[in-house]
């Protein structure tokens, strides 16, 4: 899984988790936790992007089903010298 574009410098780093909602039960009793891993919607997604400061700054951009992809994708996507700001 190559990325084809490595990023240098300052880098932010943010991520827009979209989709899967879990509408709650009408009973308190009969609600699950929908923060739990196991409570959640398979079709939730998350739109990441990495984008590097400056005035030609790029961005690469992904869409990914589980938080470990986000962590393995910074990892390919940057040098070790830069510093990486997220939220």
């Amino acid at each position: 899984m190559g990325v084809g574009l490595v990023l240098d410098g300052e880098v932010e780093i943010d991520g827009k988790y979209t989709g899967g909602h879990v509408r709650p039960e009408n009973k308190a009793e009969d609600r699950v936790d929908r923060r739990l891993k196991q409570n959640r919607s398979p079709d939730r997604l998350c739109a990441l992007a990495i984008r590097q400061r400056g005035f030609l700054g790029q961005t690469f951009t992904r869409v990914i089903r589980l938080q470990e992809e986000a962590f393995l994708l910074q990892a390919l996507g940057m040098f070790q010298s830069a510093c990486g700001y997220s939220d």
